[in-house]
């Protein structure tokens, strides 16, 4: 099943020597646990500690943010899925992607690789600053690609 539009939000990169190492970030416990965990109800994510965790935990119940995630499946397909493949199989679906210059957890340029490959019709929002989480926050971020997003299925 072709998408009618794609919307690829802080997109991770391909697994390649530009992804940092998974048991950098991820606690190794996390990747081998089979639990589906749902956030925040389970607390922060697991690579955030002390303050970070805390303001992450609020903003997500402050926003009604809910995220459930099997880690150890996520990061299995990760590792094993071409996110340039999967892109380049899709037909005639315009394609957006939206990225923060300050994402650290996955870099913009690999977005940009990505996007490089796409078909048309695609754009890119990439806003200065920011996070990973950013595009998900209210505001004109997140206006503009949901505005897109409409455009997108009404021109389809």
């Amino acid at each position: 099943v072709n998408p009618r539009v794609l919307v690829a939000l802080s997109c991770p990169p391909e697994q390649d020597k530009k992804m940092p190492k998974m048991s950098s970030i991820i606690p190794e416990n996390c990747i081998k646990d089979t639990l589906v965990k749902e956030y925040p109800r389970d607390g922060a994510f697991p690579w955030m500690k002390g303050p970070l965790a805390i303001v992450s935990n609020l903003w997500m119940r402050i926003s009604g943010y809910r995220l459930r995630v099997d880690w150890q499946a996520f990061f299995e397909t990760l590792k094993n899925a071409k996110m340039s493949t999967a892109l380049l199989e899709l037909k005639n679906c315009p394609t957006l992607f939206v990225h923060c210059e300050g994402d650290n957890l996955t870099p913009y340029q690999s977005a940009l690789e990505l996007y490089e490959k796409v078909k048309q019709p695609k754009d890119i929002l990439l806003a200065r600053g920011g996070f990973h989480s950013t595009p998900l926050q209210r505001g004109n971020l997140r206006r503009n690609w949901t505005q897109w997003t409409v455009s997108a299925l009404m021109a389809h």
